[in-house]
């Protein structure tokens, strides 16, 4: 029921959400009674993180980040985490997060803003600087990730072969790494129903694989950063957003649109970096502890967030009076064969530079696939058993 690899996957996968129910845009999994991750939050799962055993004065660590407190689920999330690190460290570690980039630019300043110890950790998204990175671009393709707990580990898990070096050249390490599910379209004032409705329209695609997705459609290109984008879309500076659905309530853009249409555009790839010198300055024990608990985090809210509420904001929507455009299995071949292109030719590209995109696409899949396979409380179990070595040579050690 998930997006599946190459194009010919991308075929699939929209027949398959078809075949669940397109109108929700979403990969609706089954209810469990209570997932391992709010019983971690509930204590109710121990030995969940190794004993901290440092004694000496606690250890704030500032993170910058560019949404507001209040945002949705997420900032309600971010704070039951920091909570629980406080807690399960005894209070030797605490995380302060500086909300709306009060700290510092956690947008397009992120990286220098952690590599110059201004912030001990922020958002740091490759694509708010499109121009430092070449195959981390690539993880916005159409037809690889449709759920996002699975996508976030797969990412991950490729990290160290493929994407380790451009991303610690801005002097950061990395610290997590999610995705999004498929952003979906939404419009102001009329419908979006094919390709070719989105020809001259101005489309809100900030980095290398939007843009050319939006050029594929016929569309314009306009970067912006998440917290231009409500008074962009209103004021009309973009007449189409591109939104994963959780993203259409937490950044309010729902609130503007009078349509929308769930057919799978980019993915918008997530991360966090720490600052070496900070990482490496905490005891060992704070090393490990907050290595592992900070992957904890990234598996909260991809479940939590980019894949359950997602469920909750498409309902929200529809009460709203947010009109449904439901393509048929015809229309949707007509967006497939539009984005046919994109991946065969930015792939190319890379192969030329002699960057291992064919590879590092082939193992992102094979991982996807994998991960796809299992359960939200599975994915749990390897976040909690088998944590992702990221952190430069860090390595976690086991609990």
């Amino acid at each position: 029921m998930s997006t599946r690899t190459g194009i010919k996957g991308l075929a699939l996968a929209f027949g398959a959400v078809a075949a669940a129910g397109l109108a929700l845009g979403v990969t609706a999994l089954p209810a469990a009674a209570k997932s391992k991750i709010d019983m971690l939050w509930d204590n109710e799962i121990k030995n969940d993180a190794p004993k901290v055993t440092y004694d000496g004065p606690a250890i704030t660590l500032r993170h910058s980040h560019f949404i507001p407190r209040n945002a949705a689920v997420a900032g309600d999330l971010h704070q039951k985490w920091v909570d629980w690190v406080e807690r399960r460290s005894n209070g030797k570690l605490k995380i302060r997060i500086y909300w709306t980039n009060q700290l510092s630019d956690a947008t397009r300043g992120a990286f220098e803003a952690v590599s110059k110890g201004i912030t001990d950790t922020s958002q740091c998204y490759t694509w708010f600087d499109p121009g430092r990175f070449n195959l981390w671009l690539g993880l916005h393709m159409p037809g690889i990730v449709d759920r996002s707990t699975a996508g976030s580990r797969a990412m991950m898990e490729i990290y160290q072969e493929h994407l380790r070096k451009e991303y610690e050249a801005q002097g950061v390490q990395l610290v997590r790494l999610s995705a999004t599910p498929p952003n979906r379209i939404l419009s102001r004032d009329v419908p979006i129903l094919l390709p070719a409705d989105m020809k001259g329209k101005k489309l809100w695609a900030t980095g290398d694989i939007p843009a050319r997705v939006a050029a594929a459609v016929g569309a314009t290109a306009v970067p912006l950063t998440p917290q231009d984008l409500y008074v962009s879309y209103q004021t009309g500076v973009i007449d189409v957003m591109q939104m994963h659905n959780a993203g259409s309530i937490l950044f309010r853009v729902a609130e503007l649109s009078k349509f929308r249409n769930p057919v799978g555009l980019s993915v918008n790839p997530t991360m966090v970096c720490i600052n070496p010198k900070f990482f490496e300055g905490l005891p060992p024990d704070i090393q490990a502890f907050y290595a592992r608990s900070v992957q904890l985090y990234n598996h909260a809210e991809t479940q939590t967030y980019f894949d359950e509420f997602a469920l909750d904001a498409v309902k929200q929507m529809d009460k709203m009076g947010i009109k449904l455009v439901q393509p048929t299995a015809e229309q949707e071949a007509t967006w497939l064969a539009a984005f046919r292109h994109v991946e065969v030719e930015w792939t190319a590209e890379m192969e030329k530079k002699g960057l291992g995109a064919k590879k590092m696409f082939a193992d992102y899949r094979a991982a996807y696939g994998r991960l796809d396979g299992m359960t939200n409380d599975q994915i749990f179990d390897l976040a909690m058993d088998k944590p992702v070595n990221l952190i430069g040579d860090y390595k976690i050690p086991p609990k």
